[in-house]
């Protein structure tokens, strides 16, 4: 029971960082994009437009967990990581106190 819980937990949680990924890389991305097309032959209008935009989009898009964490793979794998070692320490607390 405590597994399956466990598994559905992680698997909940990879998905959110996943798609947090997916959507700060696209984000990114966008500024490549604008500045590859043609917006050099734009009015002026569309340039200053353009130029905003750009601006904008210096700050990557960022699923955030209560403002405490972006939801990112790089995020999934540090709570991995930090479960396991909180984890290993009560597992031998708990060894000890059999012993």
């Amino acid at each position: 029971m405590l597994i399956s819980y466990l598994m559905c937990m992680t698997t909940q949680l990879f998905i959110f960082s996943w798609f947090g990924q997916i959507l700060t890389i696209q984000s990114q991305e966008l500024i490549r994009s604008s500045y590859m097309g043609n917006w050099y032959k734009s009015t002026p209008k569309v340039r200053k437009i353009l130029f905003i935009f750009l601006e904008r989009c210096k700050r990557p898009v960022e699923l955030s967990a209560a403002k405490f964490f972006s939801l990112s793979l790089a995020s999934f794998i540090t709570i991995l990581k930090s479960s396991y070692s909180y984890f290993a320490v009560l597992r031998s607390v708990y060894m000890k106190k059999m012993d």
